[in-house]
């Protein structure tokens, strides 16, 4: 996708650009890579935190004769605030930790364009045994990363809403508890599937399989993954 001549991002845009051999493309390039790779587990939380939104807001809304966008800005976003400020802080933080994407992609380069902290660390260490720069920078690192932690500590505390305590705690554990049951669903989907063609396969080695016992594979599929599932909602077919 980024290569610089027969990369399909260049073929899309009629480009020639190294994306991540050039300076001023290279962060950019790390960066849009870090946003793709991140964006299933927040599409994961904010479907998670909108299925919290109550319908009869939006109902009560429309009797009012509010548009789309008035539904938007007055309804869905301040009620799903909690999930998105603690996706765009656990964001940040992970961004903080970027590594694995820059040591396959451009391993710092070109020159220092995307030497970022957690690749320095890593260069200090193990490349030029520099362990006390290594060790202050890691420090460095921690401190960051505890006070954005500290700054999204007040959005799961009580705050006070016209003389009212209001806990938005409760909107984030439900937009949690959302996201780890579809994130074990997710899972146990895969696992179930993963057994259905194991299961094809032992079928068609002794030449038992058709296409009239495909239904008994996806029963015998689903019996195996519940007898070694947990017992709790995200692990049920």
């Amino acid at each position: 996708i980024l290569h610089p001549t027969n990369g399909l991002l260049n073929i899309l845009l009629g480009t020639r650009i190294n994306w991540t051999g050039d300076p001023n493309w290279a962060l950019f390039s790390v960066s849009m890579l870090t946003i793709w790779l991140a964006s299933g587990i927040n599409f994961i939380f904010i479907s998670a935190g909108l299925r919290n939104v109550p319908d009869e807001l939006y109902e009560s809304a429309s009797i009012d004769g509010a548009n789309y966008w008035r539904k938007l800005f007055s309804i869905t976003l301040p009620s799903i605030s909690p999930t998105l400020f603690f996706q765009i802080i656990i964001n940040i933080i992970g961004a903080f930790q970027s590594f694995s994407q820059i040591r396959l992609l451009t391993q710092g380069g070109p020159g220092d364009a995307t030497n970022v902290i957690v690749y320095a660390i890593y260069r200090d260490a193990f490349f030029n045994f520099r362990f006390g720069t290594a060790a202050a920078r890691s420090i460095i690192l921690f401190l960051i990363v505890l006070v954005i932690t500290l700054v999204e500590r007040p959005s799961i505390s009580e705050i006070n809403i016209d003389g009212n305590k209001a806990i938005e705690t409760d909107a984030l554990m439900d937009g949690l508890k959302g996201a780890g049951l579809a994130v074990g669903q997710v899972f146990q989907r895969a696992t179930l599937e993963q057994m259905r063609v194991e299961l094809q396969r032992q079928y068609v080695s002794q030449g038992r399989y058709d296409a009239t016992i495909e239904t008994e594979i996806a029963e015998q599929a689903r019996n195996r993954v519940a007898s070694s599932c947990c017992a709790n909602a995200a692990c049920r077919v």
